[in-house]
């Protein structure tokens, strides 16, 4: 199917409604318009730049020079561990891992005010929960 606009390449991936007259846009989305048809870009490329920044994040959370240390050692050294010390060099190696991962894709799927406003809230239900247990 050829494309129904210069700005869409792939009609398949790109939600078309035909009108009247040009609108208005949406709350949180912006159109672009070309002739009578409104084509839906910044959503589908709003999803599209998620994805890859998550996927970006998790890569760059495997890859932290930390993260490889970590493995490298345990990798390295693993013969000489006993189990125990082995199972909680894995354990840390997995928690830091995790909270890596979660640290940049937190960072990149919400901006600077909203992290602001995550973590303010973090502090909230935590002094919350201190009241109710009586610091506890």
């Amino acid at each position: 199917m050829p494309p129904c606009c210069p700005i869409c390449t792939n009609c398949s991936h790109v939600f078309k409604i035909t009108l009247k007259s040009p609108p208005k846009s949406p709350p949180g989305l912006k159109l672009s318009v070309a002739s009578d048809k409104i084509i839906y870009l910044n959503e589908r490329q709003e999803m599209l730049s998620t994805a890859l920044a998550i996927q970006t994040a998790t890569k760059d959370a495997v890859h932290d020079e930390e993260v490889m240390g970590m493995a490298s050692a345990i990798f390295h050294h693993r013969n000489e561990m006993s189990d125990e010390a082995f199972a909680q060099a894995m354990y840390m190696y997995s928690a830091h891992l995790s909270a890596m991962t979660a640290t940049l894709v937190t960072h990149a799927c919400l901006t600077e005010s909203q992290i602001g406003d995550m973590l303010e809230t973090i502090k909230e239900f935590d002094s919350l929960g201190k009241d109710i247990t009586n610091g506890n």
